[in-house]
């Protein structure tokens, strides 16, 4: 009986320490970092490009939210306060500088989309974003912290330029070997994947705990009632709160089964199913499109692309199926 104790939880410890360094430390391809990374550098070029019309409104040393005034936002100034909001925008004051400064952070966003220079531009994107998100804290706050930051941070840590890039094009055509699987390209995914499930994990909690609207269905109307900020008349459901409140029970459940489902392979294609007409339905109540629609392209850290090869060709190059005892299991 001992023995056989001893011998189940000496069998659990092996099994869950090399479940562990599979999900963490196993080499793959970096075809969905790749993928990532054209969809942040599109959402993190449209987000910066939202500041092009109130550039120097915003942050020229005589505008709105001079350097002093974030200071005092963020509480810096206070010396209990050990938080630091540093940006590179605080140096570039001048109206010159600054849309010197927003140039320079759209090419870099662009060329990131392109995969151009991708290990250069990946941090060069991160640093620039970073300083707008730092710069302006009560602007789009909701989008740029939690989110867009932290996913571009994980974009510099492995290849994202391996694949669907000018820089892959380059590789190739200079005749070198196409960059193969990698440690650091699955830690950038999987960090990305860790990431995105737990700030859904923070978004239903937060709904099921912030106010009783969300248990009782009427979250969404609250949605609906902002002054100007729905992008489609919703009057029409005044007469149907049936529907309402169906929606608002759909977005909590949501958000709280999609961080565990999503885990679950055979479950992966339904929920980025179900999230496109959650989150275009949630843009068109809340007029937070870019929010929906960074949302959407979070479900990219999930996916996976086939493998375009040839099967002879899959084979020669040594990507062949995993041998049976290296599969990862069906919820890794």
């Amino acid at each position: 009986m001992i023995d056989a104790i001893k011998a189940y939880f000496a069998d659990l410890a092996r099994q869950t320490t090399d479940a562990w360094t599979y999900f963490w430390f196993k080499a793959s391809e970096a075809k969905t970092l790749s993928i990532l990374r054209i969809g942040l550098a599109c959402v993190a070029l449209l987000y910066v490009l939202g500041y092009t019309s109130d550039l120097t409104f915003w942050f020229a040393g005589d505008g709105v939210l001079p350097v002093s005034r974030v200071y005092e936002i963020t509480g810096v100034t206070d010396p209990e306060y050990s938080a630091s909001y540093w940006s590179l925008l605080y140096f570039f004051q001048d109206p010159t500088d600054l849309w010197i400064l927003h140039v320079v952070t759209i090419l870099t966003l662009l060329a990131l989309a392109c995969g151009l220079f991708s290990r250069v531009t990946a941090v060069m994107a991160f640093v620039l974003v970073l300083s707008y998100a730092q710069r302006s804290p009560i602007i789009l706050s909701e989008l740029s912290e939690p989110l867009l930051c932290p996913l571009l941070l994980y974009l510099c840590l492995g290849p994202c330029g391996a694949h669907y890039s000018v820089d892959a094009i380059w590789r190739r055509r200079q005749g070198k070997p196409a960059i193969g699987k990698t440690y650091a390209a699955n830690i950038a995914t999987r960090l990305t994947q860790v990431h995105v499930s737990m700030f859904f994990v923070m978004m239903g909690l937060s709904k099921l705990g912030a106010s009783y609207v969300w248990w009782n269905g009427a979250g969404m109307w609250n949605v609906l009632a902002r002054p100007d900020s729905p992008l489609v008349d919703f009057k029409f459901l005044r007469s149907s709160p049936l529907l309402v409140y169906a929606w608002t029970h759909v977005m909590v459940l949501f958000e709280i089964g999609y961080p565990v489902g999503i885990w679950i392979r055979p479950l992966r294609p339904l929920l980025i199913a179900v999230s496109i007409p959650i989150w275009i339905l949630y843009a068109l109540a809340s007029g937070n499109w870019l929010f929906a629609l960074l949302m959407l392209v979070m479900n990219l850290a999930f996916f996976t692309p086939l493998s375009a090869k040839p099967k002879s060709e899959q084979v020669a190059t040594g990507d062949q199926a995993e041998p049976a005892a290296d599969r990862i299991p069906a919820h890794v």
